[in-house]
This record gives structure tokens, sequence and C-alpha cells, in this order.
């Protein structure tokens, strides 16, 4: 990236924290284009044997990289450590990532906190993604999956919109659970077999 060359020619501080802004801003950017991407060829999954637990931790993975704020993440995934389920792995990446994003946005810059919870039965595989960040008002969250409906300065609304589409495609749902000032569990629940 041309930013990387300039930080390591330069060796200024100053132009160290202008250049990290223009890094977060092409992120953001490039995230606005992906799911405005992803949301205009959404399609029927493409089934394949997906191990859930890899998926999870490389989508936490992802999204740590990507914010520079400090988060404690709390991961409780043993009970699915060795689940496989038939998914699209592209697809459950994409409901994961939109999911810790948001809940990276929310959590505040010192005290966040990210509980990740999962589990399973015969037939369903569930996961919780647990925040500590502002909450959603309650007349905001019946509308939270439709398209273009965002409560952020930056976004186009898209990212749960495909989260629902994509569930839905695959025969599951997510489920929101929100108070103002306290946080916000989103509920991921996908069936096990196609």
């Amino acid at each position: 990236m041309a930013s990387a060359n300039i930080k390591r020619k330069a060796k200024n501080a100053l132009l160290d924290r202008h250049i990290l802004s223009i890094e977060k801003k092409v992120s953001e950017g490039a995230q606005i284009i992906d799911n405005l991407l992803f949301y205009s060829r959404i399609k029927s999954p493409s089934y394949q044997k997906v191990g859930v637990f890899e998926i999870i931790n490389e989508c936490i993975k992802e999204t740590q990289k990507r914010f520079a704020k400090k988060v404690a993440v709390k991961k409780k995934l043993d009970a699915i450590k060795h689940l496989v389920i038939q998914a699209d792995p592209t697809q459950l990446k994409e409901v994961f990532n939109n999911i810790l994003n948001n809940a990276y946005d929310a959590v505040p810059e010192r005290q966040g906190s990210i509980e990740i919870s999962a589990g399973r039965d015969d037939r369903t595989f569930v996961a919780h993604i647990k925040d500590n960040g502002v909450g959603i008002p309650k007349e905001h969250i019946p509308k939270l999956f439709e398209p273009f409906f965002t409560t952020k300065a930056k976004g186009t609304g898209l990212g749960l919109s495909v989260c629902s589409q994509i569930a839905d495609l695959h025969g599951g749902k997510i489920e929101v659970e929100s108070k103002v000032g306290t946080g916000t569990t989103m509920k991921v629940i996908l069936p096990v077999r196609k």
C-alpha cells in the first residue's frame, strides 16, 4: 500500500497520525463498496462443509486488524470446535464480519467488550455476539434489517440487510436483543444441514 511506503520513508510522527487516518478511511470506503457489491449479487448459497469454529475465529482476527481500538474479546466456542455445517463459507464470513464490525463500532473506546458464544443441537447452530456498546433504541430494532436503514454517520445501512438475507437463504434467521446504554446481542441461528 502506498501509505505504508510514505510512512516508512518519511519517519515523521505527525505524518504517521495522518496516514493512519487515511488508511482508516480507505478501509471504511472498501467496506462500504464490499457491502454494496455483495448486496447487489446475493445469490443462492453454494453449499460446502464448513467448520464454523474456524470461520468465526477468522472473522474475529480480521475485525481486530480493521479497528485501532482495543476491545476485550471473550470467546466461548468450545461447543462448536469440531462442528461442521452445510453452508456457503463466503456468505457466512459476510454475516460474522458485518455483525462484528457493528459490535466494534458500538463499544466504548477503552472499556469495550464483546463476547462470542456458540452452541448446537441436532438440527441447529446458534451463535451469540454480545457487546457492551451504546445499544439500539427500541423503535429502531424492527427496521434494522431494512436495506439502507442506518443511524451511523458513515455506512450504507446494507450490512444487516445482507446478513438477514444470507441467514434467510440458508433457512435460518438473525434475532436482536438490545437496550440503550447496556449493549446489543445478535443471535445467528442456522440449520446444521441444508
